[in-house]
């Protein structure tokens, strides 16, 4: 199982990777490749993709694309995801908890939902920090 956490680690690396590229370094190599106008273009770079998340009017829709569903709407987002779930996978193996498919799903459904609500009470923290009254 210890090459099952070091592919983890090289994913999670590859994903944090490419998050810096397409986030600092567009023109570098994807802008190189990905044409403007394209839905590749609009789910890839981070300076269009952030508004993916409010594609809809509806607010449970816009809620549920700005949190639970915000790896949907955007490849930076996806990457994060992957990351994190990716870092779970390997302290469950690390734990030695024994694999069941089911049981890991519901863990790893717990583990986001527990890294969200605390992922939004920080956001809400430092937007109540930061904004002006």
């Amino acid at each position: 199982m210890n090459w099952i956490v070091i592919l983890l680690g090289v994913l999670i690396c590859f994903c944090n990777c490419t998050q810096d590229e397409i986030r600092f370094h567009w023109s570098r190599t994807f802008g190189k490749h990905i044409k403007e106008d394209s839905f590749w273009y609009d789910w890839m770079n981070p300076s269009v993709s952030w508004a993916n998340k409010y594609w809809s009017e509806n607010p449970v829709l816009r809620f549920l694309f700005s949190t639970a569903l915000v790896w949907m709407t955007d490849l930076w987002h996806l990457l994060k995801a992957i990351i994190i779930n990716a870092v779970f996978v390997a302290v469950l193996i690390l734990i030695d908890e024994p694999f069941v498919w089911w049981r890991w799903l519901i863990i790893l459904a717990v583990l986001n939902f527990l890294w969200g609500i605390l992922f939004e009470l920080f956001i809400g923290i430092y937007g109540a920090l930061g904004d002006d009254n």
